[in-house]
């Protein structure tokens, strides 16, 4: 189909300073829904796996939007959940007046966190990076202009920003909004623009984890951000039986082993990095600068994650807490776990897979649950 949309961005994944969330990353939740239901659906294996008959079975006792304030039995996991969470005790943030939003971390996802500033603000405030990829990125954002000399003095460190100080709860970009005193979208997502042609039955992976992920292996997850020889196994049942879909996979394949059905395609600057993703319809991936890319530029994702526990995965975010991954996970993103299944994120299959993209697992291609971070828990 043809597209020619303002397209917007989706941050990135781990940065190297304010480490606090992910140190206390896997402590165990308090008064988690989410567990009580899995434990409560150990009588049926089969079902609890994904988490998926839990949900089919709630639909069906209570109707398709039932629940105290409408949205079904998932907003009511997503109240229940951030309810048992205690916010962090933070500072106010300080006055920002002046000041040029920055980050020390360079990466394509931390950079991209810096794209909706300029557009939400109408260019008002001012943004600027060393990162090899800011300007790049910027010429796809007609809201930015150059800070001039006198005002790269004063730079604010976004992750400093995001996680040390009371920007309140949702996503990363939601986050900088607030702090900044703009206007917060219910749909988090940055700003992309891109024109072209984009195929609906094109699917674009990536699964070459950034840097970071070396920090995360040794003080989160042994695995941080790996793809499992069993999901290798299942992604290529899933390719096989779609032989209505065309599967590209951009950056290095997982172990340096060929995706079985999956055509590589070389991206040798960020322009045709954004060419070859603006012109797919779907994502398939680990949490990376291309999956924040891919959310920016509105493509359906469908995001393969193993940390922190699948129970954990609750979006949106109603709580700033200090909990992993909570401030970058996309609300509008389905999410499939390699470990385990919850409610809300099933665990990765052949199955869920099918099930992803039929629309089938929560927030099936809506943003309906997105609003929830304005209701006061």
């Amino acid at each position: 189909m043809e597209t020619a949309t303002q397209l917007q961005h989706a941050s990135g994944g781990g940065d190297e300073h304010g480490l606090l969330a992910e140190r206390r990353a896997i402590a165990p939740t308090e008064g988690g829904t989410q567990e009580r239901a899995l434990e409560a659906a150990k009588h049926k294996p089969a079902q609890a796996a994904t988490g998926h008959g839990l949900l089919s079975g709630a639909r069906r006792l209570l109707g398709a939007w039932a629940g105290p304030r409408g949205l079904g039995p998932e907003a009511d996991i997503i109240r229940a959940y951030w309810r048992g969470q205690s916010e962090l005790p933070l500072p106010a943030v300080p006055p920002l007046e002046g000041a040029v939003l920055s980050s020390l971390c360079v990466g394509l996802g931390d950079t991209l966190m810096l794209t909706d500033i300029p557009r939400a603000s109408k260019g008002a405030t001012p943004v600027f990076s060393a990162s090899p990829h800011f300007r790049p990125l910027m010429k796809h954002n007609h809201w930015w202009t150059e800070p001039a000399v006198e005002q790269q003095l004063t730079l604010v460190n976004a992750p400093t920003l995001v996680r040390y100080y009371r920007t309140g709860n949702g996503h990363y970009l939601q986050r900088l909004r607030r702090a900044f005193g703009l206007p917060v979208e219910a749909v988090p997502r940055g700003c992309v623009e891109w024109k072209g042609k984009r195929f609906s039955n094109r699917v674009v992976m990536h699964f070459e984890p950034g840097r970071h992920a070396l920090w995360q292996r040794l003080h989160v997850h042994p695995r941080a951000r790996m793809l499992y020889p069993e999901s290798r196994a299942e992604l290529e049942k899933f390719v096989a039986s779609r032989r209505d879909m065309e599967f590209w996979l951009v950056g290095r394949a997982p172990d340096n082993a060929p995706i079985r059905g999956v055509r590589h395609m070389p991206t040798r600057t960020l322009a045709e990095l954004v060419g070859t993703v603006g012109s797919c319809g779907w994502f398939v991936g680990i949490v990376s600068g291309v999956m924040h890319l891919a959310t920016a530029m509105q493509l359906k994702c469908c995001v393969i994650v193993n940390f922190p526990p699948a129970a954990q995965w609750v979006l949106p975010t109603c709580k700033h807490t200090a909990q992993c991954e909570s401030e970058w996970g996309y609300p509008q993103n389905t999410h499939l776990h390699q470990e385990e299944g919850a409610p809300l994120v099933p665990k990765l299959s052949l199955d869920s897979l099918q099930r992803a993209f039929g629309g089938e697992v929560y927030p099936y291609h809506r943003t309906d649950w997105c609003g929830l971070i304005e209701e006061e828990l």
